[in-house]
C-alpha cells in the first residue's frame, strides 16, 4: 500500500472565479472606505474596531490574490490607494455635537 497522499489539482469553476472576483472588488472598496474613515475618525472608542476591520479586509484581499496567482489567473485592478483622497472633507461625523 502506498501511504503517500495524492493531491488532486482541481481548477476553479467559472462561478467560483466570478465569486472571488466580486469579493475582491468589495474588499478593496471596504479597505478604501475604512482607511478614509480611520483617517477622519475622532471617537477613540471606535478606532480599535475600525483598525481590526481594515486588517481583516486587507487579509482577505491578500488571500484572494494568492488564489488568483496560484491559479495563474489575472488579479483584478480593483479599488486602490489611487482612488482614495484623504484630504477630502469628511462626509460624516462619528460624534454628536
Amino acid at each position: 500500500m502506498n501511504s503517500e497522499k495524492k493531491q488532486a489539482n482541481i481548477e476553479l469553476s467559472c462561478t467560483e472565479i466570478g465569486g472571488l472576483w466580486g469579493v475582491y472588488f468589495q474588499e478593496s472598496m471596504s479597505s478604501c472606505f475604512l482607511t478614509y474613515f480611520l483617517h477622519h475618525l475622532q471617537d477613540k472608542e471606535i478606532i480599535p474596531l475600525v483598525k481590526e476591520s481594515l486588517q481583516i479586509s486587507q487579509t482577505r484581499l491578500e488571500k484572494i490574490k494568492e488564489i488568483f496567482l496560484a491559479e495563474n489567473f489575472p488579479v483584478p485592478s480593483a479599488f486602490s490607494e489611487g482612488d482614495l483622497n484623504l484630504a477630502a472633507p469628511p462626509l460624516f461625523h462619528d460624534y454628536l455635537p
